[in-house]
């Protein structure tokens, strides 16, 4: 079984410590974010990460844990491969039949409803907009809107599945998901207490039942473990 470490919090970063967190609990996004951490024991110094990021974000202010993982994607493209998922998207117009499609990546899939797989099947819904046709545009020479079938398939998911609770509801989550035959366990929250610009981030590790405060790390039991206050949650892949 893997080991724990807890993350040195500076003043402000414990947005990027819990980020951290999430990439130490798969093998492939460990071994990259693994080159800019420092070990001491125990406890890892996330200076390098910071110093990494620190002319796109500044790492000592109060700092969103979503937009610090894209940030940090940006840095370490590595990650891309076993954190983005991809999704098409499908656009037929329903005038002329033409149909045209959109590969769009996406590091997060949003929560609005109290049951996650509600979310995930609002995601992929057939839906019906007023979009401009190119096809059309072009037969009749002016910009032309029609009604447009929108459909949508995800056709990979990375190593590691993000999920933001946007509304900050407690939330009712499977504790594995299924896709292309691979199962995803359900691995770790990380809750935000506070406001936006006043606020602390923890990890949850659910495999361990251990909290991770920074530095701090406590045993938790499964009782005590509630889905009040989750920002983030995520999935592992589980390897064969």
């Amino acid at each position: 079984m893997s080991k724990n470490y807890g993350i040195m919090n500076f003043s402000n970063n414990c947005y990027l410590n819990v980020i951290i967190q999430i990439l130490l609990k798969n093998e492939n996004t460990k071994r990259i974010i693994d080159k800019h951490l420092e070990y001491k024991n125990n406890i890892i110094n996330p200076m390098p990460v910071m110093k990494l990021l620190s002319d796109t974000l500044n790492c000592n202010n109060q700092n969103d844990s979503q937009e610090t993982i894209t940030l940090l994607t940006d840095k370490l493209p590595e990650l891309d491969n076993y954190i983005t998922n991809k999704v098409k998207y499908y656009y037929k117009c329903n005038v002329c039949q033409i149909s045209r499609n959109k590969l769009d990546s996406i590091l997060t899939f949003s929560v609005f409803t109290e049951n996650v797989e509600d979310s995930i099947k609002n995601l992929v819904n057939t839906e019906e907009h007023n979009l401009e046709c190119d096809n059309c545009s072009k037969k009749l020479r002016q910009k032309t809107i029609t009604n447009t079938t929108k459909t949508c398939k995800i056709k990979k998911l990375g190593d590691i599945i993000i999920f933001i609770n946007i509304l900050k509801i407690k939330l009712d989550i499977a504790k594995t998901i299924t896709f292309n035959n691979n199962t995803y366990t359900l691995t770790g929250l990380i809750k935000h207490y506070g406001s936006q610009n006043f606020g602390h981030y923890v990890f949850i590790d659910l495999e361990k039942n251990i909290l991770i405060n920074d530095t701090k790390i406590s045993e938790i039991s499964k009782k005590d473990i509630n889905y009040d206050d989750i920002y983030l949650f995520f999935y592992t892949k589980k390897t064969k």
